[in-house]
């Protein structure tokens, strides 16, 4: 299988901003791409496909599709949400719903695996069309995600 770059342009008011996606021995087709980020504009430029990615909302909640590098350099692609309120969701309180808190500390931001993990040398990714890492007790599944580097 052959090394692929997948890059992501946003531009807004704010100016122009890009995330790469680098992938070996992971085959990345046309339709992969489009089933991560949906249909949209796309150009290619010396053999790189260019994608820009927009928000896309389920439900009235708003989340991104990123990809997150951890310590050995390999990707997983995630669905970022940010913090949002019980009120903001079904007319509750103020406070932050609890998925954004851990430990008594409120996060601007969790992720979610897009795919289910798939083990690469013993740590867990969010990657498509790889098998499920399965038969895994949950303290190992924890150790396996904190040794993926901080945060």
């Amino acid at each position: 299988m052959a090394e692929m770059k997948i890059t992501k342009t946003e531009t807004t008011e704010m100016g122009t901003s890009e995330m790469t996606l680098e992938v070996k021995d992971i085959e990345i087709t046309a339709d992969i791409v489009t089933s991560l980020f949906g249909r949209e504009e796309e150009s290619y430029e010396s053999g790189v496909l260019q994608r820009t990615i927009e928000q896309n909302e389920n439900n009235g909640i708003e989340h991104d599709v990123v990809v997150i590098y951890d310590n050995a350099g390999i990707p997983s692609i995630m669905h970022r949400f940010r913090t949002i309120t019980n009120k903001e969701l079904f007319g509750g309180s103020d406070k932050p719903h609890p998925a954004f808190v851990i430990d008594d500390e409120v996060y601007d931001e969790i992720y979610i695996s897009v795919y289910e993990n798939s083990c690469i040398n013993g740590k867990p990714y969010s990657l498509p069309y790889r098998k499920s890492w399965t038969n895994i007790t949950n303290d190992d599944a924890a150790a396996a995600c904190f040794s993926k580097g901080e945060g």
